[in-house]
């Protein structure tokens, strides 16, 4: 028994690398860097909303210019990629496929950022679609305040977007 369980669990760590190795080359690298390029690309007007002394306008500045920069099917089409990956990664956890804390450590930092510079895209997504099934979001005036990922009591891998 002790056996089967430790081959289990080196099947679950096995699985969880092989998410890395896929996230680290093809398509998935190159739709991470093409939208870290965006972002770097645009810094200066970035930054720029920093200054703005009003939080609620600050915040409304940045969901339209993030918005602006995303109304492009090439920009959309990086984004589908990354959430993707990051949805099957929460496919892969919630059937108990891969090791929660190898994906964590992994995962975590780069889908913060993701999150948290995409916020208004993935917010105007939900209200599109109606959609709450993996990326819960109250988006209402895009009051994003942090990306969290976790994992409940049940072993559901969840990507909560905190407004």
């Amino acid at each position: 028994m002790v056996e089967y369980a430790e081959h289990k669990q080196a099947e679950r760590v096995q699985r969880s690398l092989e998410s890395v190795k896929n996230y680290r080359s093809g398509d998935i690298a190159n739709a991470k860097l093409s939208l870290n390029l965006l972002l770097q690309k645009n810094q200066n007007q970035l930054i720029k909303f920093l200054g703005e002394q009003n939080s609620d306008v600050l915040k409304k500045r940045y969901a339209d210019y993030i918005l602006s920069l995303t109304d492009n099917t090439e920009v959309q089409r990086h984004l589908e990629i990354a959430f993707s990956f990051f949805e099957e990664i929460a496919v892969c956890i919630e059937r108990d496929l891969c090791q929660h804390d190898v994906v964590i450590s992994f995962f975590l930092n780069d889908a913060r950022l993701l999150f948290n510079a995409y916020w208004p895209y993935i917010c105007a997504l939900r209200r599109q679609w109606k959609n709450t099934v993996l990326f819960t979001a109250n988006c209402n005036g895009h009051k994003a305040k942090e990306m969290v990922l976790s994992v409940t009591s049940s072993k559901v891998f969840l990507l909560e977007l905190i407004c």
